[in-house]
């Protein structure tokens, strides 16, 4: 009778394949979103909100995802535990909070607002909940979440910004053996000046912006999702947003200057015969 492998590769590539085959193929054009404009590469974000490639992530990947959203319900449980007030959802909707910049193109969804926190009781905080490796732990333990992680510290000034708050609360818990790293994080106005510069750049660029490295081989690009269409003259998808005849409107709007029409969302990702490369 033949051996039992210990390791059945098989069955684990069915599970992954099973996220794969439920992952979204269609294209989502969204607006500039505040978990990415921590990116120091003004031209990658660009190339990202334009659409100019579409996303696909393997199953081993997806199931990380999910397993940091799963986290989500059960640290804010803990937070409410610990006697701290928790608002993950606008009473109003019923929904994810959402602030939007004045002009509609900028988005962040925090995970809530919080307060109750030890030494600031009576503050507000913007709430984001992460989740994070050992190696992750150590950097965040040592370096702190500004130098550490600066796409989430990005991401919680635009919180602040948009959403009128001074103070954030930063909770991201150890996935192998559940420790807690909380950090609080003061309002930046150089940052929220960084974010504002990015947000002119992206809105009123018509063509990518300058590259931040001046060779391929930088270690900036190398796992760029960019980096095929910012290098190698990879072809963009075909749709409105890298049409050079788009451009924006207000309120988060888009219109085709050639044929002088607002473009909803369908026809965004629609795209028409006229399609001109960016």
């Amino acid at each position: 009778m033949a051996a039992i492998p210990r390791h059945h590769s098989a069955l684990e590539d069915l599970i992954y394949a099973a996220y794969e085959k439920k992952q979204s193929k269609t294209l989502r054009l969204s607006r500039v979103g505040a978990s990415g404009i921590g990116d120091e590469c003004v031209r990658s974000i660009w190339y990202d909100w334009r659409g100019f490639y579409n996303d696909s992530f393997k199953g081993r990947i997806l199931r990380l995802f999910q397993t940091g959203h799963l986290q989500e319900a059960r640290i804010v449980q803990d937070l409410k535990d610990a006697g701290l007030e928790v608002w993950e959802v606008d009473a109003d909707t019923g929904q994810q909070w959402v602030y939007t910049a004045a002009s509609g193109h900028f988005v962040c969804k925090p995970d809530g607002v919080v307060r109750g926190v030890p030494g600031a009781e009576k503050t507000p905080h913007l709430l984001e909940i992460k989740t994070t490796n050992a190696n992750g732990y150590k950097e965040l333990s040592s370096r702190g979440v500004k130098v550490a992680k600066p796409e989430h510290y990005y991401q919680m000034q635009s919180g602040m910004w948009l959403a009128g708050l001074k103070r954030a609360l930063y909770v991201a818990l150890r996935k192998d053996d559940e420790q807690y790293y909380i950090e609080r994080i003061e309002y930046d106005e150089e940052c929220i000046a960084d974010i504002e510069r990015k947000l002119h750049e992206l809105t009123y660029s018509m063509s990518p912006p300058p590259r931040i490295a001046e060779k391929e081989s930088d270690w900036r690009c190398k796992f760029c999702d960019a980096k095929d269409v910012c290098w190698n003259d990879a072809a963009p998808l075909v749709h409105c947003r890298t049409c050079q005849y788009s451009s924006i409107k207000d309120e988060g709007g888009w219109v085709c200057d050639r044929q002088s029409i607002l473009l909803s969302s369908s026809a965004q990702v629609k795209g028409c015969d006229l399609w001109t490369r960016i």
